[in-house]
């Protein structure tokens, strides 16, 4: 039996899908896909369901007041997307890292982001 990709339609299996995911120690984040084998969910991919922000800010011109307002400015481009939650990319070299939580972002999924070109 091969596994198939099936688009997430209801609540109610997108509930599901989540609940089977935290069964198995993973929490992924606004799922938009189950992945099945028969009627078992074995997975679930979420595909450009959840906002990501990546950013550049000049390391010596942009300064810690500036980044705030950076911030406020991104936050609210955000909710206009409807999207108040939402990933942040932050590299674990960047000034910005230990900021981060400060200013009201938390730790999520330590990972590696690969790219398809």
């Amino acid at each position: 039996m091969y596994p198939r990709v099936e688009k997430i339609k209801t609540i109610e299996e997108l509930k599901l899908v989540i609940e089977e995911g935290k069964k198995d120690n993973h929490n992924l984040l606004n799922p938009t896909h189950a992945v099945k084998k028969g009627d078992e969910i074995v997975g679930a991919w979420s595909l450009a369901g959840v906002p990501l922000v990546t950013a550049w800010n000049k390391t010596n011109t942009v300064n810690i007041r500036d980044s705030l307002q950076i911030q406020n400015i991104v936050n609210s481009l955000m909710s206009e997307k409807n999207s108040d939650m939402y990933l942040i990319a932050c590299d674990k070299n960047s000034n910005y890292t230990e900021f981060m939580e400060k200013v009201g972002y938390k730790p999520y999924w330590e990972t590696i982001l690969y790219i398809k070109e």
